[in-house]
Order: structure tokens, then sequence, then C-alpha cells
């Protein structure tokens, strides 16, 4: 009990994976965790010898450990042979061909009800009219396609006239008298940097936030900011401060009382809180939709600092991939703390690593960094380990170098293959889609000759498009296996 909820929710997965089961049924078991503990778990659902069904919102993680993906959308449940790649190119294809049969059957339907108000009262057309009331009565439309609503924003930028943002000389910082968490840190922030604090829980990465946005005063250092500087703080802790009975609009307005109702209306309904919804209060909303309404109340004021801690927790996979590709777009600098790879990997270009008690600025990339440096806990290193670690990497980058020219040469064609089918795929559903337009139009003249051959030329490219499937799902597989094959060879070696 003394535990806070997040060891709670840790200890109640270590119970779980101590059972030794053969079915694990994991529900979001990366929340809470950090980049070491992830990239454990990760491995060892990999190595389970039965079977996983596993809820998360992480595409890496995911990627890192599934064959199979069961996805939930427009009320039903597929299931899909892959990564979230072939899933999502799936329900894309899926989506086009729902969206444009339901565009269809409403034009039979004016079409037929039109006919049947114009000739129902006719003597000579009665009987074709009750033809078409009864083609009508038979027509069944697709009332629960609706398109998906996903998140959609872009962070406001507020232009400095300095490529220095934001100076740290020589930044220390303890909680308890003689405990430093950050010893001897300096940092100098530029216009466009991309920053990552990586490291273990508890170690001190939302302090050091924290400290940047000015909220914590460190024990000795400077902290000079660009008299110009405007941070957006996206914390962990500031979803606290949201009061429980504003509504949505109320919180956003209070982020910036210049802007007007429609603005603020605005910014809701890019956080998917449109119409109504925008007055929902405070208190009776999920974690999710918390985190969205702290991300509105950034967008309420231009900014040109980014310090946003763990932003893609609580958010679903289509709102990562929109957050990832706006900070990405953002004009400004960003520092983020995340245990996300996939995030990591798409933003990081500079890195803080919390690690071997100290806390250090790596120039590189996040590969970059696993590649040199890698986490201690994940090698089992000895005496002069350091020395011996950049040995062994001069000594493997041939062969890892041999091992990635292998895997273009296997890959590339098959890669290549699976891209032309996607597109034989989205031509051949183009061209059904024109196809059953064309059947459509000829059945009010009596066209049954034409009809006919139409009809034999549609089923001709439906049996194209599920043999293209078919092949496509081929392609996966082997990509996959070649994949992973090549994946446990680059691990073998080592960093």
């Amino acid at each position: 009990e003394s535990f806070s909820g997040g060891f709670q929710v840790r200890i109640c997965l270590a119970k779980v994976l101590l059972q030794n089961p053969n079915l694990l049924l994991l529900d979001e078991p990366t929340n809470y965790l950090d980049i070491v503990s992830l990239r454990w778990l990760k491995s060892f659902i990999k190595d389970f010898k039965g079977e996983v069904i596993l809820i998360t919102h992480d595409r890496e993680f995911m990627d890192g450990c599934v064959n199979q993906i069961l996805g939930i959308g427009q009320r039903k449940i597929k299931k899909i042979k892959g990564t979230t790649r072939n899933y999502y190119n799936r329900i894309e294809q899926d989506n086009k061909i729902d969206e444009k049969t339901k565009e269809n059957q409403l034009k039979k339907k004016e079409h037929l009800e039109s006919f049947v108000n114009r000739f129902r009262a006719k003597a000579s057309k009665a009987k074709q009219a009750q033809s078409k009331m009864k083609q009508l009565d038979k027509l069944d439309i697709n009332e629960d396609y609706v398109a998906e609503e996903y998140l959609g924003f872009r962070f406001p930028y507020k232009d400095c006239p300095s490529k220095n943002f934001l100076k740290v000389e020589d930044f220390q910082f303890s909680y308890k008298e003689g405990v430093e968490i950050i010893k001897d840190f300096n940092l100098m922030v530029k216009k466009g940097d991309r920053i990552a604090i990586i490291g273990k829980n508890g170690k001190g990465k939302s302090t050091l936030l924290n400290l940047l946005a000015a909220e914590l005063t460190p024990s000795r250092g400077e902290l000079s900011p660009h008299p110009a500087l405007e941070r957006g703080h996206f914390g962990q802790t500031n979803i606290k401060r949201l009061t429980e009975t504003n509504t949505i609009v109320d919180e956003i307005y209070a982020s910036n009382t210049d802007l007007s109702q429609s603005a603020v209306r605005g910014i809701c309904g890019t956080m998917m809180f449109s119409d109504d919804l925008a007055n929902k209060k405070v208190a009776v909303l999920s974690g999710g939709e918390k985190s969205r309404v702290l991300l509105g109340k950034i967008l309420a004021t231009p900014t040109n600092l980014l310090l946003l801690d763990e932003p893609t927790n609580h958010l679903d996979m289509e709102s990562v991939d929109v957050l990832i590709d706006q900070i990405n777009g953002f004009k400004g600098a960003s520092i983020i703390v995340t245990h996300n790879e996939q995030l990591l990997r798409k933003f990081a270009k500079k890195l803080i690593v919390f690690h071997r008690e100290k806390v250090e600025v790596f120039e590189g990339t996040y590969d970059e960094f696993l590649e040199k440096i890698g986490w201690e806990d994940e090698n089992s290193l000895g005496e002069g380990s350091e020395n011996n670690k950049k040995s062994s990497w001069k000594n493997n980058k041939k062969l890892r170098a041999e091992i990635i020219k292998e895997r273009s040469r296997v890959l590339g064609p098959l890669k290549k293959e699976s891209e032309k089918v996607e597109e034989d795929i989205c031509n051949f559903e183009t061209l059904l889609s024109k196809k059953n337009e064309e059947i459509i139009t000829l059945s009010s003249g009596g066209e049954g000759q034409k009809i006919s051959l139409l009809s034999r030329e549609v089923k001709a490219l439906e049996a194209k498009v599920d043999n293209s499937f078919l092949r496509l799902e081929e392609l996966t597989e082997l990509i996959e296996t070649h994949q992973k094959d090549f994946e446990a060879q680059l691990k073998e070696i080592g960093p």
C-alpha cells in the first residue's frame, strides 16, 4: 500500500509473468514502464512459448512482438496478419470500398425513389414502379459506416529573433540534502532542436523538464532563457491543475483570454471535442481526454519551445502518429520525456540520458545511442567493459554491414513486389467501383445484355482483388520471416 499506482501496476505485471501461464492477457502493459523495462518486456513476449493477447497503443512495441492484429472499427472486428502497417493499409482499402459502396447505394436509392414517386400514379408504369419499390425494400444500405474521427492540429509558433533559445549552466538539483538528482548539467537549446530525455523511472527526467520549464528552482546553476522565449509545457502533474468544475471550453479559454469564442471552439474541435462534447466538465473526462485538453491549452498560445512529458500516454495509435508529425513540423525547439521508442526514432536528434548514476548529453539519434553505448542493464559487462565494448563494436561493424547488405538484397525485391500488389489492389478497386456505378446507371434502362457483361467483369475483378490480397499476405509473411532472421543475426552479434 505504500507504493504509487504506477508501481502497483508493475507489481501486478510481475506477478502475472511469474505464474508460468500458457496464455497471457495483457491490457496496456507498457503503461508506467520505463524504457529498459519496455525493451525487456517486448523481448519476453517475443520469446514466450504460449499465446499472447495484448492491448497497446505503442506501435513499435506492438510491431516488435505480435504477428496478428485484431482491429475494432465500424462496429466490426477484423483480424489481419502482420504488423500495424499491414493492418492500416488493409483498413484504408476497406474503408475506401465501404465509403464508395455506401455512396453508390445512396445514389441508387435516390434514383429508385425518384422513379417510384414519378410513375407510381401512372397505370402504364405502375408495374415497373412496384418492381422498383421491391428493389428499394431489398436495398441494404450500410448505415453503420461512418468516417473515423482523428486528432488534427498544429502547434502555433511564435518567432524568436535568436537561434539560441535557452542556456543551462552547471545545473544541480536535490530534493533532500546530500541526494543529488542532477549534477553539473549543461545544455544549449537552439532553434530546431529535437531533444529527448530518456532513462529509467525515478531518475529525474520529469524533474529536469520542470526545471527547464522554470517550475522548479535549481540548487545551483543558471537558467538563461531568451527574452522572446515562450514555453509550452505539458507535464505529468499538469492534469491535476485542471479545474474539475470547468468545462473543456473554460479550460482552453483560461489559457488565452484574448481568443474569440469561435477560436476556442476550433481548438476544442481539433482535440476531438466538437459541438456539445466541448461543454463536458473536466471531472467526467478520462485520462486520455484530459491529456487532449492539456494539448489544447498549449495550442491556445503560440510558443517556440515545447516541453512535453510523456505526451503519448493515454493517446490512441492514430493520435500518437499525428502528434509525432506535428512535433516534427514545429518550427521551434522541442524537448520531450518519453519511453516510446517509435517517438524516439522518428523525433530525437539529440538525447539527454539518465544512466550510470549521472545525466549527460548524447549528440546523436536513439539508434546511434543503442549502437555505441546502449543500456547497461541489457549487457553483462565486466571490468574494462567500456574499452571491451568499443573494441567489440569496431570488430562487429564489418559483419553487421554485411548482414545489412544481405538483408537489403533479400528484402528489396519482396518489398517492391508488395508495393506493386498494393498498387494493383487500389487500381482494381477503383475500376471495380466504376463498373458498379455503370451497372447502377444501366439498371434503370433495362440494358440487360450490358449489365450481364459488366457483372462478369465485376466478378473477375473481385477475384483479382481477392488473389492480390492473398499474395500480399504471403509476401508480408515472407518479409516478416526474413526480417526476424536478420534481426536475430544482428542481435547475436550485439551492438
